[in-house]
């Protein structure tokens, strides 16, 4: 074996083993890999593999895993989690990187070896009782991580601009057991083509659909050589060009299952690293090294979110809320009726509870027709502000995985798209958007929300109510609530109640929830949640987080701008 080494170190040169540059993430070494099957040295460099000591003090493999920084490993929760106990394995662990062999007694050329001394986990993360919501995991070592050509991070897309669309093949590697249950020595490499989630849910056998959480994809696989038991915790990479770098491998999922569909096929459960970015950066920021190599980008193509440095800024006596809108919509007289608030977040982009735009008998998006009203003080649609402005709804999106009341309102978010540009103004304006998710509300801090609220005889109020809210502790909230609405608790939301007597009532859905932030333009608005529901009788509020909608928020608002765009540009040059 040695002299097998020592042969490939003189037909290659020695430089590759340490042409590590900072600021390098996911480089395969092209010349010592196959395209699928067993992997030789150096396939992935970032692919680490996970071990625990059993009862007889033995280390035994768990699962794989990724390096993305030098002393930080990303794997699945499912991996690192205690089902009996509900809580953190607290048996020793350890990571094995630049591995070749999965036997722990098998000690390869490069491989270094660590103990693991923390995990964090998403803290709603439930395990199978929570059908795998949030399997994800961030394992500190011991030391720091050696990096060259052949141990490297893998790249993360922080900015998430770039999202692998339906049909689009990744790359998998892991030690798998095969049929008698025994672990292959040799890493092998796996290609997984991305399925259409609203496919892969339809076609779920019953029983398995549930595991189809909102922070999941789908993926099948394109050779003869599944994955099987023992790769979970491993990444799926997905290969981008990055300019004069070439192309870099970019880490956007973990493989956490698989799911048997109604042909008894398989279909692989893939946990999205875009739903986990904002949190991944709440526990990275602090720790991260100043030269982070894996926070290259994944290209930004020029467009913003929004260019409005103006949003919310010093509330005016017009309107103390000016990103505030009411929605509404034909009933069967024709007539229009008040659903739900909303918030201006661009020019012709309204948010809001995707609740307000679903149909739940349909279970699809609401076809009635819907117009916007903004700058209005006065619920009926009878009566006109001054300064009132109405739009026509032309589109509203939903994230694929909403489902209403079948999954308790997960994602219950709504992107409401708009006939034509509001006019801004000191009564009319987009509330602010912490796109880069650095500031996130304590517990105990207090917020404000306004609405149009509905009175004990269910008739809505002519005005405006602003109220204020505490945000709560979650375990609190779940002591609190009954354990049918408990459930109502998904993992992407937050609670808060009433700091005065001016109550969140059922006409506030929709609404968002500001917090206000002083920065150096002076003091800011922060739009952190968006109003999702209340239990009767109970002055708990359940908030969508709209943090952990960022991602899912970035890249649609910039798929409508770029489209408003081409659509101009279109007209001017016709």
């Amino acid at each position: 074996m040695l002299l097998l080494y020592l042969l490939f170190f003189f037909s290659t040169g020695l430089d590759w083993i340490n042409a590590y540059e900072v600021g390098d993430c996911g480089i395969r070494h092209k010349s010592s890999i196959t395209d699928v099957g067993s992997s030789e040295y150096n396939g992935f460099p970032w692919h680490a593999a996970l071990y625990r000591m059993d009862n007889s003090s033995k280390y035994e493999y768990i699962c794989g895993a990724s390096i993305i920084d030098t002393h930080l490993i990303l794997t699945n929760a499912h991996c690192v989690f205690d089902e009996e106990l509900q809580d953190l394995d607290n048996r020793k662990m350890v990571i094995a990187i630049g591995k070749t062999n999965s036997s722990w007694e098998h000690r390869s050329l490069h491989e270094q070896r660590f103990e693991v001394t923390r995990k964090e986990l998403v803290p709603t993360y439930r395990g199978m009782l929570g059908r795998l919501q949030d399997d994800i995991a961030l394992l500190r070592l011991n030391e720091t991580i050696k990096f060259s050509n052949i141990v490297m991070p893998v790249c993360i897309d922080w900015e998430g601009l770039y999202e692998p669309f339906d049909g689009e093949v990744g790359t998998l590697a892991g030690w798998s057991l095969d049929e008698k249950g025994v672990l292959s020595e040799e890493l092998n490499i796996y290609q997984i083509q991305q399925l259409n989630y609203s496919d892969c849910f339809k076609n779920a056998k019953k029983g398995f659909a549930s595991y189809l959480t909102s922070d999941k994809y789908c993926g099948i696989n394109k050779d003869n050589n599944p994955p099987r038991q023992g790769s979970t915790g491993g990444g799926l990479v997905f290969s981008k060009a990055q300019g004069v770098k070439g192309a870099r491998c970019f880490i956007k999922g973990l493989l956490s299952g698989r799911v048997e569909d109604r042909e008894n096929n398989y279909n692989y459960i893939i946990t999205n690293i875009s739903d986990h970015v904002p949190w991944l950066k709440s526990i990275l920021d602090p720790t991260m090294s100043e030269t982070n190599v894996s926070k290259e980008s994944a290209g930004h193509n020029g467009i913003k979110p929004y260019e409005i440095e103006d949003c919310s800024r010093v509330p005016s006596k017009d309107n103390e809320f000016p990103w505030h809108v009411a929605l509404y919509k034909t009933a069967n007289s024709s007539k229009y009726e008040y659903i739900c608030g909303g918030s201006i977040i661009n020019t012709n982009v309204v948010l809001t509870a995707a609740h307000c735009v679903f149909d739940e008998g349909l279970g699809d998006v609401d076809s009635t027709r819907m117009v916007i009203v903004v700058g209005k003080k006065n619920s009926s649609w009878e009566h006109r502000d001054v300064q009132e402005q109405r739009f026509e709804v032309i589109s509203k999106i939903l994230r694929p995985t909403y489902r209403g009341t079948t999954t308790r309102y997960q994602d219950d978010i709504a992107l409401l798209v708009l006939n034509d540009t509001i006019t801004f103004s000191t009564t009319a304006m987009p509330v602010c958007i912490d796109w880069e998710g650095f500031y996130e509300p304590n517990d105990g801090e207090v917020g404000t929300i306004i609405g149009w609220g509905i009175n004990e005889k269910g008739v809505l109020r002519d005005e405006l109510k602003i109220s204020k809210m505490q945000k709560h502790n979650l375990r609190e909230c779940r002591n609190n609530v009954t354990k049918s609405y408990g459930s109502y608790l998904t993992s992407d939301k937050f609670c808060a109640v009433n700091e005065t007597s001016n109550t969140v009532e059922l006409g506030y859905a929709g609404g968002g929830l500001v917090f206000s932030r002083d920065l150096e333009k002076g003091a800011r608005h922060f739009l952190k949640g968006i109003v999702s529901g209340r239990e009767r009788g109970n002055d708990i509020v359940l908030f969508t987080n709209i943090t952990n909608h960022i991602p899912w928020l970035k890249r649609t608002v910039i798929t409508i701008i770029t489209e408003n765009s081409d659509k101009k540009n279109y007209k001017n040059h016709s």
